[in-house]
């Protein structure tokens, strides 16, 4: 096992998981190159490794088979994902291969993690890497909110639509962190809170938990420099959630699948109803809701295969009276569907109502047991915002996702073999 071990690098898995702190790419702008993020590219050159280990030292294939298995669920939705895709394609609907070029990687991080990481030492590694890298990304939110600097791509702050509490719209000073967008950078921090409130939870020391307290009060900053009301709220719905996997144990899964909905309509009609400037965006979004649904009910095949972009570009600029002409429903799931079709939003579902009940939280490990009940808390968070944003978009906050179920697996993974 140990000369296993040595052909496989875990420092991949470390840069990969710096990459996603940020949003770089390379042939941006350049005329007639696709656009790829560095994150992705990583990805790819993670799996080059792989099969080079592979072709050197074939006593590693059955660990590559197991992290294979072991993510099986997530591969099934990145399939589903592909085959609806490619249908839609030979169909001559190109839109959703555009927006499987993103997820593909994403997906592919959760096998490559679990063959590069082979104990708990490392999950601990990772998980401390998520917060400090959360750290750093709110350090540098708050620099920008306070003063107006540095930022590190070239971004109309003014131009970014993003409301203040008070109603207007935010013309400088926004954090967006190592983003494009003040969205993506409160999508990010979501699980650093969480995180990091558990990491208080579990530490002795006086003085390290202080330091947690003092982290936590960066991040919530940042929120609000950021404006991610959204964030902020979900973030703290992590946190109870985490709580609750904690202290209520293997009934804690049930509880969160029962609430999460209620807690979903609860938002959405308290939104609805308010007559605050700051929520006035949930209108839009409902708007974008209802294109959506009026596009599946209006598709044929599409509504199985995807690619259905341009209908909701013509549905939104219906439904919302020309203002928001969007290719998308601001909502992950809707997206899904519109993107792969409705197999793939079954399987997605599917796979985080897996993880949500799955009752791994319950090990006598402590170590493990904090940093599982952490990671279901965030993840709850995250599934949580996704209803409210375009997450399935782009590679760096679907990678953030994939990563977490990763450490969810190789932790159910450790916990089995102790047993």
């Amino acid at each position: 096992m140990k000369e296993e071990n040595n052909n496989r690098s875990f420092f991949i898995v470390i840069f990969i998981f710096i990459l996603m702190m940020g949003e770089f790419r390379i042939f941006s702008g350049i005329s007639g190159m696709v656009s790829f993020t560095v994150l992705e590219l990583a990805i790819y050159f993670g799996f080059a490794h792989v099969f080079l280990s592979l072709v050197a030292n074939p006593l590693v294939i059955p660990v590559w088979k197991d992290a294979f298995f072991e993510s099986k669920w997530v591969m099934l939705y990145a399939l589903l994902a592909g085959v609806g895709s490619a249908l839609a394609f030979i169909a001559g609907a190109a839109s959703g291969l555009q927006a499987f070029k993103d997820v593909l990687p994403a997906c592919l991080l959760v096998p490559l993690v679990l063959f590069f990481t082979d104990n708990k030492k490392q999950l601990w590694i990772l998980f401390l890497l998520l917060i400090v890298l959360g750290l750093l990304s709110a350090a540098m939110g708050i620099m920008q909110g306070l003063v107006g600097w540095p930022y590190i791509f070239d971004v109309d702050v003014g131009n970014l639509g993003k409301m203040a509490l008070d109603g207007s719209v935010l013309k400088s000073n926004v954090a967006i962190g190592f983003f494009r967008h003040p969205n993506g950078l409160g999508l990010y921090l979501v699980f650093p809170v969480v995180g990091i409130f558990m990491l208080a939870f579990y530490v002795r020391s006086i003085l390290f938990k202080a330091l947690c307290v003092i982290g936590l009060f960066l991040m919530l900053t940042a929120f609000y420099y950021a404006q991610t009301k959204g964030a902020f709220i979900w973030s703290l719905v992590g946190v109870a959630c985490s709580l609750a996997y904690l202290f209520i144990g293997k009934n804690a899964g049930r509880f969160v699948i029962v609430l999460f909905p209620l807690l979903i309509f609860s938002i959405v009609s308290f939104s609805l109803s308010s007559t605050e400037h700051t929520l006035s965006t949930m209108q839009t979004r409902y708007q974008l809701w209802q294109s959506a649904i009026h596009v599946f009910l209006n598709s044929d095949f599409k509504f199985f295969t995807g690619s259905l972009q341009f209908e909701m570009l013509r549905a939104s600029d219906y439904y919302t009276f020309g203002k928001f002409i969007y290719p998308n429903a601001h909502n992950t799931y809707l997206n899904i569907v519109i993107n792969y079709g409705i197999f793939s939003l079954l399987a997605f579902v599917f796979l985080f109502c897996h993880i949500i009940l799955e009752k791994i939280s319950n090990t006598e490990d402590k170590e493990l047991k904090y940093i599982v009940c952490a990671i279901k808390g965030g993840i709850v968070g995250l599934l949580g915002i996704y209803f409210f944003e375009p997450a399935a978009a782009g590679v760096l906050i679907q990678a953030q996702f994939f990563a977490l179920v990763a450490i969810i697996y190789k932790a159910r993974s450790i916990i089995r073999s102790e047993k």
